[in-house]
């Protein structure tokens, strides 16, 4: 089930944004939760990819990211792009191997399965969302046809 929107995103950005950056926050269109990617890693702790909730302020992120990884300092920025397309173009388009291929580059070979189990659960939550959408659960009706 694709919902292939024609939202031009431009991937040289946001290739660059995943190449250059430690910690990355994706804002998606079509699910609520955010992805947090944290390319960081300590003696024993490897790179960090999850879903979380989406944040209210720059400082309340940072405090989760403390919490989330205590043994890593934290760090200077955190740097996030919106993804207005659908979850499967990140893989189309080669966003989720390049966020991958760095994790690995990392040393922990686990990384791997733990993009893939992140990705296969942002397909869940996406299609979850458009179920509810289109039977109205969670969502408000703007017009409605005439009986």
């Amino acid at each position: 089930m694709s919902m292939d929107m024609d939202y031009p995103v431009d991937l040289s950005e946001v290739l660059d944004i995943v190449d250059s950056s430690e910690v990355v926050i994706v804002r998606f269109s079509t699910v609520p939760k955010r992805l947090l990617i944290d390319f960081r890693c300590a003696t024993t702790e490897a790179p960090l990819v999850r879903l979380v909730r989406r944040a209210r302020s720059a400082e309340e992120r940072f405090r989760e990211l403390r919490r989330l990884r205590p043994g890593v300092q934290l760090p200077d920025q955190i740097m996030t792009f919106h993804w207005p397309k659908d979850v499967t173009s990140l893989e189309r388009l080669g966003v989720l191997s390049r966020i991958t291929d760095k994790a690995l580059r990392a040393g922990h070979p686990d990384t791997e399965t733990q993009c893939r189990r992140v990705y296969d659960e942002l397909l869940a939550l996406e299609r979850d969302e458009l179920v509810a959408a289109v039977t109205g659960e969670g969502y408000q009706t703007l017009w409605e046809r005439g009986r």
